[in-house]
């Protein structure tokens, strides 16, 4: 790794330390396999990371890592970046899931962008950074495989404004005839007015045949097919030599767009460009907040369909947190649009999630989204991407994972760790859905599989369907139930039961005495009511837009600290976080405007969406933990923090982590 260091006599006074850990600063530069089913492949390798809920985003998105496609056989492959040196990760599966093989693909340049499958070949888009904004660095490389996943050969794009490749949004990939066409993002070189790495869309034209890459626009200007300065998610579709694309923007444009060519030889992207408005928002031009996402894109025989969320778009939109589900439909020959909303929840009442959507046949598409990450909701939609019947739930989550299509069934995945849930929906009959859970790709104690299916309401889990022991008996003593709140009578501060027996308990902070308290010391421990309880958890919410804290320390046994437990501390400036602390949760620091410095510990796994969002003051982010992949630290997580931060990491973990933190919004 390259770096500069702002001050020499800094890099003398940390030598020593530098010795174990690496400091990142705002200035730094720093077995063959056919798929074909066999015998049930078992291993207790654990892949850590997760996609659950990764396809939604606030405000800016991410290349999707998860993909599924259906093998000749019947049955399944399963493709993921799982953030490893080690590769990308694909895994073949029979028509019921059973894990049938596994293997590594290695990445060919660090930077995982995207998937695609055709007919006879499979495409992977990787690329890497150019700090130093080199010309002759390949910055994007588009490699070409069997369906064996033997190599066969690769195009690279250099010399191409890019510093980092896919920042800040997302890499789609499709075709027509023999070219590939890709929509995708970058942060580019330094601008000479103003200094700044910018970030706009980027557009290449592969051909699949010759291996060549034919056209590709990556300067500041109104390219040919439809600029976007701060592009935040891409999508892209071609048809009948009509090529169209979706980027969500909050600059030049402010809005949702939709751009359609008539592709031409040999400019595919050259011919006569139409731009289209699908929704505006409201706001200063490069406000990254709009209070939007777009989950999907589709063309249809009379429309072109694009699906996402919104909260209302007035003069009060950047300040609103409710969003409803959207489908706007324009005109292929008008160029009309029409917007149709198929929530309507009122401010106050949650949000949705970003949805996607799946095309089922010519003019028939499916709609899906969740509320809470633990509830899906899906609904036809006609050409028109008008809604056809009622809305289904089911129980359950969405992922990055765009669903398949494949003998009647909508498919998709969840991944967490070593479990893989694979969840599907009968297209027959809507109501009629299930879902099998795999761990580790094998059966244990006869049974690792597990089901729920719409006519059943107990949840199957490794074999266990919830009933209980009939050797367990019942304990005569008699103590407060889960969720029971108990106030400490010295602090007054709140707690609630998580588990209690004549043993002792556990217990969650879940606020303190009041909203003025300037100071807060979580302890390890608490007695309340006769019972000692261990305090391992800090509630979501806890200290909320508590404006006046200025201190708080985390007793030894929290675990876990709640979504939005301290969003809104504008005044907090010292945290004393537990060793043994393993889950930040969303926005758990988010805006804690005056915090100078934060420890993050080694035990941590995960860090939630936007955790330390906007925190300004942030000079010193000392990063202990060895344990924190892509899959497991939310979007945002270090975005809005001062360019001159300086970053502190384990040495062994300086090229995964870097990757990381300008994934995750840290500006390196």
């Amino acid at each position: 790794m390259e770096s500069r260091i702002k001050s020499r006599l800094l890099y003398i006074a940390l030598a020593v330390i530098m010795m174990m850990e690496v400091f990142f600063t705002g200035n730094v530069k720093a077995e063959k396999n056919t798929g074909e089913t066999g015998a049930e492949w078992q291993t207790d390798t654990v892949y850590e990371g997760e996609n659950i809920e990764q396809q939604d985003y606030l405000t800016r998105s991410h290349p999707v890592r998860s993909y599924l496609t259906a093998c000749r056989d019947g049955g399944f492959m399963r493709v993921q970046d799982i953030d490893s040196d080690a590769g990308i990760l694909a895994e073949y599966y029979d028509p019921s899931y059973h894990l049938i093989s596994s293997r590594m693909i290695g990445k060919e340049l660090p930077l995982f962008g995207a998937f695609y499958e055709t007919g006879q070949y499979y495409f992977l888009l990787t690329g890497q950074l150019n700090l130093d904004e080199r010309p002759d660095v390949e910055v994007y490389r588009i490699t070409k495989y069997d369906k064996n996943w033997n190599r066969i050969s690769s195009a690279g794009l250099s010399d191409c404004n890019t510093v980092e490749p896919f920042r800040s949004g997302s890499a789609r990939m499709d075709t027509d005839g023999k070219r590939l066409y890709i929509r995708t993002c970058h942060r580019m070189y330094k601008s000479l007015k103003d200094g700044l790495n910018h970030q706009a869309n980027v557009s290449i034209v592969l051909d699949m045949e010759a291996m060549k890459i034919t056209e590709s626009y990556t300067a500041v200007s109104r390219s040919p097919f439809g600029y976007v300065s701060h592009s935040f998610n891409q999508f892209i579709k071609a048809d009948n030599d009509m090529i169209a694309a979706v980027d969500h923007g909050d600059a030049y444009p402010r809005q949702i767009q939709l751009v359609v060519n008539s592709a031409n030889s040999p400019g595919a992207l050259s011919g006569g460009r139409k731009e289209t408005c699908i929704l505006s928002f409201p706001g200063r031009t490069g406000e990254n907040e709009t209070g939007a996402s777009v989950g999907g894109f589709e063309m249809s025989d009379s429309s072109y369909l694009v699906a996402g969320n919104s909260v209302i778009q007035d003069e009060r939109n950047l300040k609103r947190k409710t969003r409803n589900i959207f489908v706007a439909s324009v005109d292929r020959g008008t160029n009309a649009v029409s917007v149709n909303w198929l929530t309507n929840y009122q401010e106050g009442d949650g949000t949705v999630s970003t949805p996607c959507m799946a095309r089922l046949s010519d003019n028939r598409y499916m709609i899906l989204w969740s509320r809470g990450g633990t509830t899906v909701f899906y609904t036809l939609l006609d050409g028109n991407g008008k809604q056809e019947g009622r809305v289904y739930e089911l129980k359950g989550s969405l992922s990055d994972c765009a669903p398949l299509v494949e003998n009647g069934r909508l498919i998709w995945y969840t991944w967490q760790d070593e479990a893989v849930n694979f969840y599907e929906i009968d297209l027959q009959d809507l109501s009629q859905y299930r879902m099998k859970r795999i761990v580790n790709g094998r059966k244990e104690d006869g049974e690792k599989e597990s089901e729920e299916d719409s006519s059943r309401d107990q949840e199957i889990i490794n074999g266990n369907d919830g009933e209980k022991d009939p050797d367990d008996s019942e304990d005569e003593f008699s103590a407060p139930a889960a969720g029971t709140r108990l106030t400490d009578t010295k602090s007054k501060a709140v707690y609630q039961v998580i588990k209690a027996g004549p043993a002792g308990g556990t217990a969650a902070f879940l606020k303190p005495s009041g909203s003025g308290i300037k100071k807060i010391t979580i302890p390890a421990s608490i007695r309340l009511g006769g019972i000692t309880y261990k305090v391992t958890g800090i509630s979501a919410d806890a200290c909320k837009n508590h404006k006046m804290l200025q201190s708080v320390s985390v007793g030894k046994n929290v675990r876990s600290i709640g979504r939005n437990a301290f969003y809104g501390c504008k005044n907090l400036k010292n945290v004393d976080m537990a060793k043994n602390v393993k889950t930040i949760g969303d926005k758990a620091f988010y805006k804690c405007t005056a915090l100078p410095r934060i420890i993050i510990p080694e035990k941590v796994s995960k860090i939630g969406k936007k955790a330390f969002y906007g925190d300004r003051k942030l000079a010193s982010i000392i990063i202990r933990t060895k344990k924190l992949t892509n899959g497991r630290t939310g979007n945002g997580a270090f975005d809005g923090i001062g360019s001159g931060a300086v970053y502190t990491v384990p040495r062994v973990k300086a090229q995964a982590y870097k990757k990381l933190l300008i994934a995750k919004g840290a500006d390196l």
